[in-house]
């Protein structure tokens, strides 16, 4: 089963190209490479141009989702920050609570805990 895919080429100026891996044969892997491309940029002109609004909408839709959701990897590098800046501060007290003045100030809280 051949199925010819054509561009949205309302002049005809482009061949159509083959579809679902027919690929016209005697050409080079270029050559049909360069036909596609040039098909596709062909059919995302025209159907942008089509509607007075722009094509139909469907890239203009694909377009807002994505800018939408640009951002959602955001809260993840947010998360590695902040756990990164608490174990920091967790190595900061650390030092802070090992020293000699600090010591024997939490030993006299204990003691004096203890003792009532």
């Amino acid at each position: 089963m051949s199925t010819q895919l054509h561009t949205a080429d309302p002049d005809g100026e482009n061949e159509p190209i083959a579809a679902h891996g027919d690929f016209p044969t005697g050409l080079g892997r270029c050559h049909t490479i360069t036909t596609h491309r040039r098909a596709a940029g062909t059919a995302m002109a025209w159907a942008t141009a089509k509607h007075p609004r722009g094509g139909d909408g469907r890239f203009r839709h694909a377009w807002h989702e994505m800018r939408e959701h640009a951002d959602r990897g955001l809260a993840t590098a947010e998360y590695a920050i902040a756990t990164i800046a608490a174990a920091g501060f967790a190595g900061l007290l650390i030092v802070v609570l090992k020293s000699g003045t600090v010591r024997t100030l939490l030993e006299g809280i204990v003691q004096s805990a203890l003792n009532v």
